[in-house]
């Protein structure tokens, strides 16, 4: 799937915006749900049960691109907006894989300051 022709982030955008993400039970139509849970507090919550593959194309055509960076950054990839075969060469996953609630607690805690940590209350 190659990326869109991308928007700039929109003015509220700024690299202080914190992001979270979380998995939860969705429709299955819905791969996530981007939210306002404070000010200047964005959280994206995922289908649990969504595979790398659909949410990582969900991600590339849907997510604000401030979001969508820093989200292929916690798992070590680049944008696919900004250097698609480069994105292509270093996606180090199985496009069948579930994102898992141990995968999300991963990138929550890849590099510091990216992500802010969320509750995940349901999944412990």
């Amino acid at each position: 799937m190659q990326p869109r022709p991308d928007d700039r982030a929109p003015r509220g955008a700024s690299p202080h915006r914190r992001l979270s993400v979380t998995l939860d039970t969705l429709p299955t139509n819905i791969p996530f749900l981007l939210t306002e849970v404070a000010p200047g507090h964005e959280l994206i919550v995922a289908r649990d049960g969504i595979t790398y593959g659909a949410l990582a194309d969900a991600y590339i055509t849907s997510l604000p691109t401030w979001a969508r960076q820093r989200m292929f950054a916690s798992v070590g990839v680049v944008d696919p907006h900004l250097d698609w075969n480069l994105y292509q060469r270093l996606a180090w996953w199985d496009e069948e894989w579930p994102v898992s609630p141990t995968s999300v607690r991963i990138v929550e805690t890849a590099v510091p300051g990216l992500l802010t940590p969320w509750k995940h209350e349901w999944l412990d």
